[in-house]
């Protein structure tokens, strides 16, 4: 309950034309590889939202089995084990061919987000030939049972180093980048419009946020007289004033805090009330 129709809804009344549903494979995957209906049934409910609220739909692979960054945004344990453990891979791509066979025929989805912000730039150069693989066997794989939805593409580096595409893998792509912390001016995006232009494929802001709210504005608005499209992440954090939705900070959070970088020995009890009152504080 985290998000709700209530919030498809007010997504859609702010005017934005699309969310992008962040997918951990563990979620719809179980110990042993099969699909968890429960799962899907997740998935399907916010697709319905936004479909009876004229939303798109954009479906983002978030956290890849194994995990593709080695960070926390995909609960990763330090590594990219997508790329080194072949099993990995191929519940990936058994898992995207399962997605596609379920909504090949929905005109609500706009985009299939293969994997999010692939492999941190330090390890991009060894975990790029195995990337540009993997796409490949992907697009191939869904192409077998759907050949009309658009698949968007990310980088390496974050989802911002585009020197792997050196052609188009398919007639229906969407590159991708995300865009934090860097001037918002054309000359910090320039290079992905140079490859628009050389490659002749839409590009997609597909993640942008935290900032500050001048900093949406210039940014936005320079992809909106740019003809690229762009996605605000995320709705709803905690604490901010720079996200469409705030959560309340709920007492003692820095508690929380603290016992998670491991200076603070928190008996169970306290760590449950005050997570109780994170999720009372959600809207």
């Amino acid at each position: 309950t985290y998000v709700t129709e209530e919030d498809i809804a007010a997504i859609a009344a702010c005017g934005y034309n699309s969310v992008r549903i962040p997918i951990n494979s563990r979620v719809v995957l179980d110990d042993d590889g099969g699909f968890r209906e429960d799962g899907f049934a997740l998935i399907e409910r916010c697709v319905q939202w936004c479909r009876e609220h004229g939303v798109y739909v954009v479906l983002d692979l978030h956290g890849a089995p194994g995990g593709q960054t080695g960070a926390n945004i995909d609960d990763s344990l330090g590594w990219p084990d997508l790329f080194t453990d072949r099993r990995n891979e191929e519940l990936t791509i058994a898992l995207w061919v399962e997605l596609a066979r379920r909504y090949r025929d929905d005109p609500t989805i706009a985009l299939y987000d293969l994997l999010n912000e692939p492999v941190p730039g330090d390890q991009g150069a060894q975990y790029t030939e195995p990337l540009v693989r993997l796409y490949k066997e992907l697009i191939a794989a869904i192409r077998e049972v759907d050949t009309r939805h658009l698949i968007t593409l990310e980088g390496t580096n974050w989802s911002n180093d585009w020197s792997m595409f050196d052609g188009l893998w398919d007639d229906q792509l969407v590159l991708q980048f995300h865009k934090y912390w860097n001037p918002p001016d054309v000359a910090s995006i320039q290079h992905y419009l140079d490859e628009r232009e050389r490659l002749d494929v839409p590009i997609w802001l597909g993640e942008s946020g935290e900032n500050g709210l001048g900093w949406f504005e210039a940014t936005f608005g320079m992809c909106d007289e740019l003809g690229i499209g762009w996605n605000f992440w995320q709705w709803k954090k905690l604490g901010t004033e720079i996200s469409p939705v705030s959560i309340r900070v709920p007492r003692d959070w820095e508690r929380i805090r603290a016992a998670a970088r491991g200076e603070e020995d928190m008996p169970r009890e306290d760590a449950t009330r005050i997570c109780e009152e994170y999720l009372a504080s959600t809207p």
